[in-house]
């Protein structure tokens, strides 16, 4: 898949490419380069859940000199709109998309995680005093809709992870690429350490063959600071980003 986000014709154009004085004025475009992005599960999960998955949004990146930034217009660069989709339990490496360009220096800033859904398919669960491992699926749209009892979700709009790598240079003809390095099991730890509590009264029997506790929040919406903490952590534990070997 091939795509550009933002691109206007002055970063289309190198310097003086159009003619002008003549009614058959030319346009001549810039030769251009590629780079491309991968997103890379490693190492995979490891927790208790059959089914672990993770869909990437919104990955970003912007010129990381000043004449690409001035061509660029202040503009930044997306590799895909569509969800992309990881499962955590899985070692694997996927090429997302890649992007023609004009040469020049170019840096990766930022995803978006629009979905994820964790859940344990052992029947029965094994019994526990832990709340959290009394519930079978913890999933969560980063929007709003409606959920199951067992399924809570109040994060809306998705949350974005900063992630800014180093410079990589684009020549003519030539490819970069990007890596983004996914956490599987430090992602799932980074989700059950935000799920803050089991409802005191009432029981979940959604998908369940006995009753069990329900898990009474998941980063209301009000809690800024949890969301927040939640991004820091996603950035420094799970998510990295460098330009491929």
């Amino acid at each position: 898949m091939r795509v550009a986000r933002g691109l206007g014709l002055a970063a289309l154009v190198a310097s003086g490419l159009l003619s002008g004085g003549c009614p058959d004025t030319a346009v001549i475009e810039t030769p251009l380069g590629n780079i491309q992005l991968e997103i890379e599960v490693n190492p995979p999960a490891t927790d208790r859940f059959e089914i672990a998955t993770l869909q990437l949004t919104a990955m970003r990146f912007v010129p990381a000199d000043p004449a690409t930034a001035a061509a660029a217009q202040g503009k930044s660069f997306g590799f895909t709109d569509r969800p992309v989709s990881l499962d955590l339990n899985t070692a694997s490496t996927i090429t997302v998309a890649s992007v023609s360009l004009p040469p020049g220096t170019y840096k990766f800033t930022e995803l978006a995680l629009v979905e994820f859904h964790l859940e344990d398919r052992t029947v029965p669960l094994p019994p526990s005093s832990v709340c959290i491992d009394q519930v079978r699926a913890l999933s969560d749209q980063f929007s709003e809709r409606e959920a199951p009892q067992n399924v809570k979700q109040t994060l809306t709009p998705p949350l974005v992870v900063l992630l800014e790598s180093g410079p990589v240079s684009v020549t003519r003809d030539g490819l970069q690429t990007f890596r983004v390095k996914v956490n599987g099991q430090a992602f799932i730890d980074v989700v059950k350490r935000h799920f803050t509590g089991c409802r005191t009264t009432g029981t979940c029997t959604a998908n369940l063959t006995r009753s069990a506790p329900c898990l009474n929040l998941f980063l209301p919406n009000t809690n800024t600071v949890d969301r927040a903490l939640m991004q820091q952590e996603m950035a420094s534990e799970v998510f990295s980003i460098t330009p491929a070997p």
